[in-house]
C-alpha cells in the first residue's frame, strides 16, 4: 500500500514540476515597428485633431 502511495506520490510531482516548461512561450520580435516608423508615419491634423496613421502595402 505504502508503495504504491509513494509511486503515485513520485509521477504526481514531477509531472506537476515538468508541465511548467510547457507553459513557457517565446515573445517573437516583430519585423516593423508598428506605431514608431518615421517612414510610414504620418500626422493629419484636422478640426482641433492631430491624428497619427501609418500605411502599409497597397490598398
Amino acid at each position: 500500500m505504502k508503495k504504491s502511495i509513494y509511486a503515485f506520490l513520485i509521477t504526481f510531482l514531477t509531472g506537476l514540476s515538468l508541465s511548467g516548461y510547457g507553459q513557457q512561450l517565446k515573445k517573437s520580435i516583430p519585423a516593423v515597428k508598428y506605431g514608431n516608423n518615421p517612414k510610414t508615419g504620418k500626422y493629419l491634423a484636422t478640426r482641433g485633431i492631430k491624428l497619427y496613421y501609418e500605411i502599409y502595402g497597397q490598398g
